[in-house]
């Protein structure tokens, strides 16, 4: 029970984390898409290092931050991608 606790914990963390750095990412994007880059690359290392942690754990946990990496990823896409439709 307390590993599920901590894991859940930890899935939530990512989500709240990834989602605040790609809303940072969405923000400065539409201003200049070199630092937009710039800071999902950033946000990209960070990911993959988290990754790498929690795989060093537990496997479901690795695959659940993949998970919600993935899901907040194209997310992010598709708002941005409705965003430069709307501006044009």
């Amino acid at each position: 029970m307390n590993d599920f606790l901590m894991y859940s914990m930890i899935l939530i963390a990512q989500m709240i984390g990834l989602s605040g750095g790609l809303a940072i990412f969405s923000s400065i994007f539409t201003r200049s898409r070199f630092k937009g880059i710039l800071w999902l690359a950033f946000i990209a290392v960070l990911c993959i290092y988290q990754t790498i942690n929690a795989f060093q754990l537990s496997e479901g946990l690795g695959l659940g931050i993949i998970l919600v990496s993935v899901i907040l990823l194209i997310l992010a896409f598709f708002i941005q991608k409705k965003k430069s439709f709307s501006h044009t």
